[in-house]
């Protein structure tokens, strides 16, 4: 999987941050989604059993898991409301379009972030998108990033939606495990839920 680029002083982190950010940066709250999503996805990589440069790899390459969004419009990107079924075809090509933004490096980080970008919304069960993988077959670094990041849609606040609180998005993972879900992260999610929360309450 290749080895972690040297970050001693977090200026890595800082420049993905900001670059996902252009995609997003038409909403506020994007800096602290991705924050979540860093040091979430590195609980769950830590207790799998990653070397801890696998890890902090995982946290850099997860920062432009949306990084395709820069080709979607504002007008559904942040639409306050259900999308049209064009909608949600136009939203959906983020992943490829972000694929492509990372794609052909020689960069163990950024081939990373490329998979995640491209497959975090593929499916345990074959019904997601953009290529309909299905179980193992889709990375598991974009399963380890599912989980976390509807975990953060379902307690966060949207422009179409009001936060859900945190046992009910909680019995919804374990209602999507082995659908939606890969039941293992799922598992690991619930059995690590204190450090999963204590990301949550630093901010």
């Amino acid at each position: 999987m290749g080895s972690e680029p040297h970050d001693s002083d977090g200026h890595l982190t800082e420049f993905l941050t900001r670059l996902a950010c252009v995609a997003e940066c038409r909403d506020p709250d994007v800096p602290v989604h991705l924050r979540r999503i860093s040091l979430c996805s590195q609980v769950i990589a830590r207790h799998i059993g990653w070397m801890e440069s696998q890890v902090a790899m995982l946290g850099h390459a997860s920062l432009a898991h949306d990084i395709g969004k820069i080709a979607v419009p504002e007008t559904v990107l942040l639409k306050p409301g259900p999308l049209t079924p064009e909608e949600f075809e136009i939203s959906k090509r983020h992943t490829s379009v972000g694929a492509e933004i990372l794609g052909d490096s020689d960069a163990p980080l950024v081939r990373m972030a490329a998979r995640i970008a491209l497959s975090h919304h593929e499916r345990w069960d074959g019904a997601g998108y953009p290529s309909g993988l299905q179980a193992d077959k889709i990375p598991l670094e974009a399963r380890i990033i599912s989980v976390i990041d509807v975990f953060d849609a379902l307690v966060g606040t949207r422009c179409y939606k009001e936060p859900i609180p945190i046992d009910r998005s909680i019995q919804i993972l374990r209602e999507s495990s082995g659908t939606h879900f890969d039941p293992a992260i799922v598992g690991l999610f619930v059995e690590w839920l204190d450090e999963i929360l204590a990301v949550y309450r630093s901010g």
